[in-house]
Parts: C-alpha cells; sequence; structure tokens
C-alpha cells in the first residue's frame, strides 16, 4: 500500500492502517509505527511510504485461467508454448471486502499481446488499439459491475507482459440533456392512452357488431326454416290443386249427365202429374204408375248417391290456406329483414302467390256448400219418392179404394214435381258453377307448380345465405375475441405505462451515477482515521509469462604458463 503526501511547508505527519510493516521511499528518515498509527516528521513536498498491510483484501476479486488446447495450464507452464490458446477473465465483488469501493470505483484492466507471437486474436468485450506491433485489449469494468470475459488466439512461443488492473473512483461529470427523450416518452404514453382508448371503443363495436351478426343469423336461420317450409308447403299445394283439378275435371265431365237426369226426373214428375189429373186408373195405369215410380227412385237413389260421391271427392283445403296465410306472414317478415333487394322480392312475390292461392282455395267452402245443399234436397227427395213408391206399390195391392189412392198420390206427385223443378235448377246452377271452377282452378295449379318451383330455389338461397350469415357470425366472433384480447392487451400496457415517464427518470440518474461513482466523500481504504483523502487508486498487476532465461555458464579456467609457454606464445 503506497500513501502520498504533498506538504507545503515541513511538518509532522500522521497517518493510519493496520500494516505489518512501513517504509520510507523517499528519504532515508525513519517512519515511525505504533498501534496502527504511522507519523514522521518530513520537510516540505512529497512524501511516498509504503505500508505493507495485515490483510491484503481488494473490493474486487479477480480469476484468470490460461488454456492450450483445451487444456487448463498454469501461466508458468503457458510460457514458450504454441497452440489454440484461451484465457477466460473473471471479476466479480468481494463481499470480504468492507467499505462501497466496489459500488464506487471502476476497474480497468488491460493486457498486451504481441502480434508476432499470437494471431486470431478475438476478444468480444475489449477495446482493441494496435500499439506498434502489439495488441493492447483494455476492458472497463463500471462501479457496481463484473467482467466475465475470454480471449482467443493461436499462439507461436507464447510470451506476455502482466496483466495490469487499475482501480479508479469514477468521477465523471456527465451531464445528458435528457429533455427530448422524456418528451418522446410522455407522447408514448399519450398514445399508448390514446391506443387503449382506440381498443376500447372497437372492442365495444365488435361487441355491438357480434350481436347483431347472432341476430342476422337467426333471422337467417329463421328465412332458411320458413325458405324450407314454403318449398314443402308449395309442393304439398301443388300436389293438393292438382288432386282438386283432376276432381274438378271429373264432377266438371258428369255436370251433362247430372243436368239430363235432373231433366229426366222432372219430365217423369210432370207426366205422372198429368195422368194423375185425369179420372180414370185402369190396371195397365196402374202397372205403368208402379214401374214409373220404381224408375223414379231409382234415378232419386242414383242422384243421392252420386251427390254424396261428389261432396267427398271436394278436398277440405281449409287447412291448406290457413297455412299459406301463414307461411305468407313469414315469409313477408323474412322479406323485411333480408340483406338484399333481390332476397327482399323474391319473399315478397313467394308470399303474394301464396295469399292469392289462399284466396282461391277460399272459394271452396261455398262449392262445398251448394253441394251439401243439393244433398239435402235430394235426401228430402228420395224421402218422397220413398214415400210414393211405397204408396203406388200399396196401390197395385189395394184397388178397393182408388180415389182415395189416388188422391194420395196425386199429393205426393205434386210434392216430388215440386222438389225436381228445385232440384233440376240448383242442379244446373251447380253444375254451372263446376264447370267454372274448373276452367279456373287451371291458373291455380299453374301457379302451385310455378310456386313450388319457386319455393325450392328460394330455399336453396336461404340456405346459402344462413351459410353465409353463420359464418359472417363466427368471423365476427372471432373478431370480437381479438379485440377483447387488444382491450386487455392495450388497458394491461396502458397500466404498465403508467408513470413510466418517472421511471425512465429515475432509471437514467441510477445509470448516470453508475458512471459518476456516486457522489460520497472519499474514504481511507486502510483506517476510518485517515481524513482529508484526496484520492484512492488501486494498481495490481499479474506476472509476465516468460521462458526463463538461460543460466550464464561458467568460464573455464585456462591453465598458468611457464616462461617457454609465455615465450613461445608471442611467436604464434
Amino acid at each position: 500500500m503506497v500513501n502520498i503526501f504533498d506538504l507545503a511547508q515541513a511538518g509532522e505527519i500522521v497517518d493510519y492502517g493496520d500494516y505489518v510493516s512501513v517504509r520510507n521511499m523517499t528519504t532515508t528518515d525513519e517512519l515511525t509505527y505504533a498501534d496502527g498509527r504511522v507519523s514522521a516528521s518530513v520537510g516540505a513536498g512529497k512524501l511516498y511510504y509504503e505500508g505493507r498491510l495485515a490483510e491484503d483484501v481488494m473490493p474486487w476479486t479477480v480469476a484468470i485461467h490460461y488454456y492450450l488446447d483445451g487444456a487448463e495450464l498454469t501461466a508458468e507452464e503457458l510460457a514458450g508454448k504454441s497452440g489454440e490458446m484461451l484465457i477466460t477473465l473473471t471479476v466479480e465483488k468481494n463481499d470480504a471486502c468492507p467499505g462501497d469501493f466496489f459500488e464506487n470505483y471502476a476497474l480497468q484492466v488491460s493486457l498486451t499481446l504481441d502480434t508476432d507471437r499470437c494471431e486470431d486474436i478475438t476478444a468480444a468485450d475489449a477495446t482493441v488499439a494496435n500499439v506498434g506491433g502489439d495488441k493492447q485489449l483494455t476492458y472497463t469494468v463500471l462501479p457496481g459491475r463484473g467482467l466475465d470475459t475470454q480471449i482467443t488466439a493461436r499462439v507461436t512461443d507464447f510470451e506476455m507482459e502482466g496483466i495490469s488492473l487499475n482501480g479508479v473512483a469514477m468521477n465523471l461529470s456527465v451531464e445528458v440533456d435528457d429533455g427530448e427523450l422524456m418528451d418522446q416518452v410522455r407522447e408514448l404514453i399519450d398514445a399508448v392512452a390514446a391506443l387503449d382508448d382506440g381498443a376500447a371503443a372497437l372492442a365495444s363495436g365488435t361487441a355491438e357488431l357480434s350481436g347483431g351478426a347472432e341476430e342476422l343469423s337467426a333471422g337467417a336461420a329463421t328465412v332458411q326454416s320458413g325458405a324450407a317450409n314454403l318449398a314443402q308447403g308449395a309442393r304439398e299445394l301443388s300436389a293438393g290443386a292438382a288432386t282438386v283439378k283432376s276432381g274438378l275435371s271429373s264432377l266438371s265431365g258428369q255436370s251433362a249427365s247430372l243436368n239430363a237426369g235432373a231433366s229426366q226426373i222432372l219430365t217423369g214428375l210432370q207426366a205422372l202429374q198429368s195422368q194423375l189429373a185425369g179420372t180414370g186408373l185402369s190396371g195397365g195405369d196402374v202397372s205403368a204408375l208402379t214401374a214409373a215410380s220404381a224408375q223414379i227412385r231409382a234415378g232419386v237413389d242414383q242422384l243421392a248417391s252420386g251427390l254424396a260421391s261428389l261432396r267427398q271427392s271436394i278436398p277440405d283445403m281449409s287447412e291448406l290456406a290457413a297455412a299459406n296465410n301463414a307461411t305468407a306472414a313469414s315469409l313477408r317478415n323474412a322479406a323485411a329483414a333480408a340483406p338484399d333487394e333481390g332476397t327482399q322480392a323474391l319473399l315478397n312475390d313467394a308470399a303474394a302467390v301464396l295469399q292469392q292461392d289462399a284466396l282461391v282455395l277460399s272459394a271452396l267452402p261455398s262449392l262445398t256448400a251448394a253441394v251439401d245443399q243439393l244433398s239435402a234436397g235430394a235426401a228430402e227427395l228420395q224421402a218422397n219418392c220413398a214415400a210414393f213408391d211405397t204408396a203406388v206399390q200399396a196401390l197395385a195391392v189395394t184397388l178397393a179404394d182408388p180415389a182415395a189412392v189416388i188422391a194420395q198420390l196425386k199429393g205426393a206427385v205434386d210434392a216430388l214435381a215440386a222438389g225436381a223443378q228445385t232440384l233440376s235448377t240448383g242442379v244446373s246452377a251447380y253444375t254451372a258453377g263446376a264447370d267454372q271452377l274448373n276452367a279456373s282452378f287451371g291458373a291455380i295449379t299453374s301457379g302451385a307448380a310455378s310456386l313450388a318451383s319457386g319455393g325450392d330455389t328460394l330455399s336453396a338461397g336461404a340456405g346459402k345465405l344462413g351459410t353465409g350469415a353463420a359464418d359472417l357470425a363466427d368471423g365476427i366472433v372471432l373478431a370480437d375475441t381479438g379485440a377483447a384480447d387488444l382491450a386487455d392487451g392495450t388497458a394491461a400496457m396502458r397500466e404498465r405505462t403508467d408513470g413510466i415517464d418517472g421511471r425512465i427518470q429515475d432509471k437514467i440518474d441510477e445509470l448516470l451515477a453508475s458512471f459518476s461513482g456516486g457522489t460520497g466523500e472519499t474514504v481511507s481504504f486502510v483506517s476510518a482515521d485517515n481524513v482529508n483523502i484526496r484520492s484512492v487508486q488501486f494498481v495490481l498487476r499479474t506476472a509476465p509469462i516468460q521462458v526463463p532465461a538461460p543460466a550464464p555458464q561458467e568460464e573455464a579456467e585456462e591453465p598458468e604458463l611457464n616462461f617457454w609457454e609465455k615465450l613461445t606464445d608471442l611467436f604464434r
């Protein structure tokens, strides 16, 4: 440990330290050392004295290892060797050293390699300088930091000067204008806040969009379901319309027979009335009357049976008409929610066709009522014919009182004739209506077939719409999830950057403090009793790596010559 004093005038110095011995390096004057106190009377100027510490504990622990071709060697063993060399250098804090010298002092490590002996030098952490034919490697270890590095080279007859390590107080006057940097940091904080606000708004918007997409998907599903129901209903309507058309065609074909039968019945009854108007009644007349009565009764039975068959052939289309109206309403609702005008027009056209078909089908109950009315009249006529035929048959058996029987028959025939007249008029009206309905129902069957075709097309289009809406909803759900994650991320970023300007400022101050080595007062390394310390410096140096010089050879002693040998040498 070397201590330096610079005195302006002669006087006595007093210094403290735990030394084994002390030595005056400036003069031959003796130094007094006792109980850790060094004192001396000296003249003006500088005084250097060396004190050997009882415990040589440095603030740093330095470890240096040498390797050649992968094998570790000592420095002495490495001298003069050739091969692939590796030097590892580690500097760490020595916790056994008191004080804060490690935190306040920088360590400069330097070594020099002869380029005639070393090639392919690599030193990643070093500052490299060319000094003549040498490479000078310098490492600066900042206060509070360590070093862990390595040096490689291909060496030949390796030798190297000692590695020097110098520790000095780091007290750099560094002024950093961090105003612009801090302005940018604040701009970053404001930008993160704006980004977070935007991400929150985006997340809110995508949430609303996701709800709308779900409603669209549900509406598309409703449209798809309605279109499927429409297609199925249209096919059923087309089939039902074809059946009704077939029945109406059959009814229309029977119109002539019904009119002819009703006319025949009316003609027969009118002839019977004429015959009963006479006063005479022979056996042949009774037989003819009996036969005519049987014929009339058979005709009336046939008419009643035909009307019953006709009534059964008229289908009940009320449920289909109601279903068409309901489907039309669903289609109009779906059209209101459809995403484009083409789909809206298609759905509204389909609804209009269904409503028109329902209107036509609503006419069937009137036809059914007319047939029911005819059936009732036929039933009444059938009952009257039965009574008449019973009377005729009784007339054939009992002729004892022909006048009473004839009067009875006359009343029955009059009633039959009146009923037959009504029946004939109703049949004519019915057949005319059936023919007209048969003609107009052709448009229904054609419209139902077109509706069935259009319903299938609409169902296929609605299926694509439903698939597209579902895919859109899935995509928007993913977007909503991503927007929510983005909002969470920006919120976390905003939270993390809140107050970051202060933390960055503190970090800048801390970094500058590490460069400057702190602002504390310089203290003595050897004793706290020493005051007014101007500076403390640590100087360490390893032994050089060099091949030992060969030992000097002893000169052989020349033999002592006699007189004649000396004389002979003079002439040689």
